[in-house]
């Protein structure tokens, strides 16, 4: 297996993947944000695996038993979809907390109002 690993996981993915669990543990115990009221929507911005959490949140909600309406948009560019405006809550998400897609999408978030 270790052999398959060097092979063909040469960003060593398979360690990123293992350790989510630890780094979702960790962010939540960091984690001072809160909401003053229930969000309506929410978008989550990040490039490559810094998506991973909204991906892994998403696909959790599709098919846990858990009433759970609120929409969600998870965007890997630029800038925001069309429709995402202040009614919306926003989270962006970095591992280098200089990715310039996921900067430029906050700062638009900002000029619309995001919360």
């Amino acid at each position: 297996m270790q052999s398959l690993r060097e092979q063909f996981d040469k960003e060593n993915l398979f360690e990123v993947i293992q350790n989510i669990p630890r780094q979702l543990t960790q962010a939540f115990r960091e984690t001072t944000a809160t909401f003053q009221q229930r969000p309506e929507k929410i978008v989550f911005c990040g490039m490559g695996g810094s998506a991973s959490p909204a991906n892994l949140l998403k696909n959790y909600l599709a098919v846990a038993k858990i009433d759970f309406n609120i929409p969600l948009k998870i965007v890997r560019s630029y800038s925001l979809p069309q429709n995402v405006d202040a009614g919306w809550s926003g989270f962006f998400d970095s591992y280098s907390g200089n990715t310039e897609e996921t900067l430029a999408a906050f700062t638009e978030a900002q000029e619309r109002k995001l919360k």
